[in-house]
C-alpha cells in the first residue's frame, strides 16, 4: 500500500465536506414534525425540542465550513473514497445521536446504537417503550433510514467535480455498470424516483388501513430496506394482510438496483426480468419460501395454524430477510432451527448491488456460484479446453471472481468473530451467530426473545454497533484503514 500523506488526509476531509453540506440541507426536515406534534405544549418546550432536532444540521454545517476551508485541487482516488465513506458513516451516526441524548430519551451508548441502526438501514432497536417514545424522534429515525438508504454519500461524492474514481467505487461493483459523467444526473433522478416511491408507499399503506403517521414512518423505512417501525410488535401490530402485501412490494423495490429503477422509469420494463440479480432474487425467495414453509409445518407445533397462514408468514419473512429490511409479523425466535438457518443464509446473501440492501449482494453471490461451477468444469475437462466464467449469459474475469470470493470470505470471518464476541457477552452460540449476521447484513430481524435483547450489556450493544458500521461500509474500507493504522503510514 502506498504511503498515506498529509495531502491524502486533506483530500478525504475535503470530500467529507460535500457530504456534510448535503446533510446540513436535509436533516432539518424532522424538526417540522416536532413543531407539529408539540404545538399544544409550552413554548419553551417547543423551542428546546425543536433546537435539539436542528442540532445535527447545525453540526453538519459547521463541519462543512471547516472542510471547505481546505483548498485542495487534486482529484480523489478510490482509496480516498473508501476512507471518506467509512469516516462519514461513523461521524454521521455520532452526530445524529445527539437529539436522543439532549431530549433525555436515551443514554449515549443506546443513542449511538439507535443512530447507527438508522443510518446503516439495519432496523435493530433497543427502545424499550416505542409506543411511549416521542413521535418526532420516531420520524427522525425513519428519516435517517431513508436518507442513508437512498445513498446520501453517493450523491455527495458526485457533487465533487471530477471525482469519478470515488463515484466508481461507491456505485459500481463486480461486473457493475460503466461509470460515466452522465451518472451525475442519473443519481439525482434516483433521488426523485425514490421520493416518489416513498410517497406512493404512504398512499398505499394509508389506503390499506394504516394510520397516516405510521404510513409515513414505515414507508421511509420500507423503501430504504431499513425496518424501523413505531410499534414494538412491528408489522404484527396491524394484523393486516393488505398492509403486509404492500410492504412485500416495497421491500422488493428497495432491494432492486438503482440502475434497474432508472431503466424502468425510461420504459424499459423488460430489463427487470433480464437482470441477473433479479433472477437470483426470485430463485432464492422461491426456494427459501418453500423450505421455510415445509420446516414450519413439520417442526413448528407450538403454534398450530393453517397451511395458508404458515405459507404467508414464511413468504413475508423470506422477503424481509432477503431484502435485509427486518420487518416481522410473528415471533420468529420460536421458529425451528432449520427455518432460522434458511433466514440466516438469505440475510448473508442480501439484495442487489446498487441498492440500499445489505449482505454480500446478489451479484457477488452469482459470481461466486459461477466461479464454483467454473472450477468444477476446469477439473473435469482437459487443460486445453476453453472455458468461460459465465453467470446469466455474462462473462466475468477471474479477477472479478477473486474479488467477490475474497469479500464473501472476509464477511464470514467477521461474522464469526462477531458471534464469538456476542457469545462472551452472554448470548447463546446460535443466537450470537444470527445476531452477528443480521448486524453485518443490515437486517434488523431479531431472532431472540425481546426480554433477552433488551437486557443485553453495553459491551454487546457497542459490538453490534461496530458490526452494523462494518456491514454498511462493506468491509474493505475498514481493512484499508486498519492496514494504514497498523503500518503507521499516516
Amino acid at each position: 500500500m502506498p504511503k498515506i500523506t498529509l495531502e491524502d488526509a486533506f483530500i478525504v476531509i475535503r470530500d467529507l465536506g460535500a457530504i456534510f453540506h448535503l446533510l446540513a440541507l436535509v436533516m432539518p426536515v424532522p424538526a417540522l414534525a416536532t413543531i407539529y406534534f408539540e404545538r399544544n405544549l409550552p413554548i419553551n418546550t417547543i423551542i428546546w425540542d425543536t433546537f435539539t432536532m436542528l442540532v445535527p444540521a447545525i453540526i453538519f454545517y459547521l463541519l462543512y465550513l471547516f472542510c471547505s476551508e481546505l483548498k485542495i485541487q487534486h482529484s480523489a482516488q478510490t482509496s480516498h473514497a473508501m476512507v471518506a465513506v467509512a469516516t462519514a458513516w461513523l461521524i454521521v451516526a455520532l452526530v445524529c445521536a445527539t437529539p436522543f441524548i439532549l431530549r433525555g430519551q436515551l443514554n449515549p451508548i443506546d443513542a449511538f446504537f439507535e443512530s447507527m441502526s438508522g443510518w446503516a438501514t439495519n432496523g435493530f432497536t433497543i427502545i424499550p417503550d416505542i409506543e411511549g417514545f416521542p413521535k418526532d424522534l420516531l420520524l427522525f429515525r425513519s428519516w435517517m433510514q431513508f436518507v442513508g438508504g437512498v445513498g446520501f454519500i453517493g450523491l455527495a461524492l458526485i457533487t465533487i467535480e471530477g471525482n469519478l474514481p470515488a463515484l466508481e467505487y461507491y456505485l459500481s461493483g463486480v461486473g457493475g455498470q460503466k461509470i460515466t459523467p452522465s451518472v451525475h444526473g442519473t443519481v439525482r433522478v434516483m433521488w426523485r424516483i425514490f421520493l416518489l416511491y416513498a410517497l406512493a408507499g404512504i398512499v398505499m399503506l394509508y389506503i390499506a388501513g394504516m394510520p397516516i403517521f405510521d404510513a409515513v414512518c414505515i414507508s421511509f423505512s420500507a423503501i430504504s430496506t431499513g425496518g424501523f417501525t413505531p410499534h414494538a410488535a412491528n408489522i404484527a401490530y396491524y394484523g393486516s394482510h393488505a398492509i403486509e402485501a404492500v410492504l412485500i412490494l416495497m421491500m422488493t423495490m428497495g432491494a432492486i438496483s438503482f440502475f434497474v429503477h432508472y431503466q424502468l422509469f425510461q420504459g424499459r420494463w423488460k430489463e427487470l426480468f433480464r437482470n441477473l440479480e433479479f433472477k437470483y432474487y426470485i430463485i432464492l425467495v422461491s426456494c427459501g419460501w418453500l423450505l421455510i414453509t415445509l420446516f414450519l409445518i413439520e417442526w413448528d407445533t407450538a403454534t398450530p395454524q393453517t397451511i395458508t397462514t404458515t405459507a404467508w408468514e414464511a413468504l413475508f419473512h423470506v422477503v424481509s430477510a432477503s431484502t435485509t429490511t427486518g420487518f416481522r409479523i410473528s415471533d420468529i425466535s420460536r421458529w425451528s432451527e432449520p427455518a432460522k438457518s434458511v433466514l440466516m443464509f438469505l440475510m448473508y446473501v442480501g439484495g442487489a448491488y446498487g441498492s440500499s440492501a445489505g449482505g454480500i449482494r446478489l451479484l457477488r453471490f452469482a459470481v461466486v456460484t459461477a466461479a464454483l461451477l467454473y472450477t468444477l468444469r476446469r477439473l473435469m475437462y482437459p487443460k486445453s479446453a476453453v472455458i468461460a466464467l459465465k453467470a446469466g449469459g455474462r462473462v466475468f474475469t477471474e479477477d472479478e471472481a477473486f474479488f467477490a470470493l475474497t469479500l464473501c470470505c472476509a464477511y464470514v470471518i467477521i461474522a464469526f468473530l462477531g458471534a464469538v464476541g456476542l457469545s462472551l457477552a452472554g448470548f447463546a452460540s446460535g443466537d450470537s451467530l444470527s445476531i452477528s449476521l443480521a448486524s453485518l447484513g443490515e437486517v434488523g430481524l431479531q431472532q431472540v426473545p425481546t426480554s433477552d435483547w433488551l437486557a443485553m450489556s453495553d459491551w454487546a450493544k457497542m459490538l453490534i454497533t461496530l458490526l452494523m458500521w462494518v456491514g454498511r461500509i462493506e468491509i474493505f474500507p475498514l481493512l484499508a484503514i486498519a492496514r494504514i493504522v497498523i503500518r503507521r503510514r499516516i
